[in-house]
C-alpha cells in the first residue's frame, strides 16, 4: 500500500493501527466488532462484549466455529426515557443564578 500511494511504510502502519476497522491479521468469515469508544464504553459496550464472548464460548480475538445467524437485531436506544447525555436526575447542580467569585472587585475586598 505504501508503494502504491508513495508514502513511507510507517505512515500506513500508523493509520492501520489507529483505526479499528483496518484488520492487520486475517479474520474469519464472520467478524464481530463491538464499539470501544468512550461514549460506547460509558453506555456498557464492555459488558456487551463480555456477554458475547461468554455466549459464544470464545476468547477475545479468538476463533469460533461458523454459525449462521437468522435473526437481525437493530441496536438502538436501550433506555427510551434517557435520550440526552445530561445528568440522569436532571439539571440539579445549578438551580439559580450562579454566585460571582469572591473579591472580583479588589477595591471591595
Amino acid at each position: 500500500i505504501a508503494k502504491v500511494i508513495e508514502v513511507a511504510p510507517v505512515r500506513v502502519y500508523e493509520v492501520a493501527t489507529f483505526y479499528s476497522m483496518f484488520n492487520r491479521t486475517k479474520v474469519g468469515k464472520y467478524h464481530l466488532l463491538v464499539c470501544g469508544t468512550t461514549p460506547c464504553m460509558i453506555r456498557g459496550s464492555h459488558e456487551i462484549e463480555e456477554a458475547l464472548l461468554k455466549h459464544l464460548g470464545v476468547k477475545r480475538n479468538g476463533l469460533l466455529c461458523p454459525i449462521l445467524i437468522s435473526d437481525f437485531l437493530q441496536v438502538g436506544t436501550q433506555n427510551c426515557d434517557r435520550i440526552r447525555s445530561g445528568p440522569a436526575g436532571g439539571n440539579t447542580s445549578l438551580l439559580g443564578e450562579p454566585k460571582p467569585p469572591p473579591c472580583r472587585d479588589l477595591d471591595a475586598c
